[in-house]
């Protein structure tokens, strides 16, 4: 009986370590796109305004996210992490990451998106599902990514090709 309840403290632990191992290069990934996307100058109000990073719905991530960006910049502008569960609260987004719970709202985020310019990164197991422009999930125990390049040039919005090279899958543009 003490062997079993161990193997099973041994396997909870060991799932545990994976999960936040998950959160970290979920994390990482975030922050790595600011430098592989590129936004038009009127997402930012003034030169020197700061990447603006929300999480919807998704706290496990976010402070992860907050160490990783504390006191770093990307193109010389400073990173602002924001935790909320409202998209009524999201203010002058540059990324939305949408967490699991949360996917409902991609509808009405993609809606803004196309107007304000950001992108919109999702966590789905299946892949991209509409509204995302970048999808994290799990491939062979590995985080990879899928692309939407169509979504990305409806929100205004130029991907890196080195971006690109490293997707999973890239889903490409359709022509009119």
């Amino acid at each position: 009986m003490a062997l079993i309840t161990c193997g099973s403290i041994s396997a909870t632990r060991a799932e545990n370590v994976a999960e936040a191992a998950e959160t970290q290069i979920k994390a990482a990934m975030l922050f790595k796109f600011l430098d592989y996307t590129e936004w038009p100058a009127t997402a930012f109000a003034e030169p020197q305004s700061p990447y603006r990073i929300w999480l919807l719905d998704a706290n496990e991530v976010g402070s992860e996210l907050r160490a990783i960006t504390r006191d770093r910049n990307i193109k010389g502008r400073a990173i602002s992490v924001f935790k909320t569960r409202f998209v009524e609260r999201i203010e002058n987004p540059h990324i939305v990451f949408v967490g699991r719970d949360a996917e409902h709202h991609l509808p009405h985020l993609a809606r803004l998106a196309e107007q304000q310019a950001f992108l919109i990164v999702t966590e789905n197991s299946q892949g991209l599902v509409p509204g995302s422009i970048i999808n994290l999930r799990l491939l062979e125990d590995r985080v990879g990514f899928d692309v939407s390049l169509s979504g990305a040039r409806r929100n205004n919005l130029k991907l890196s090709a080195r971006l690109l090279s490293v997707a999973s899958t890239v889903e490409q543009e359709t022509l009119p």
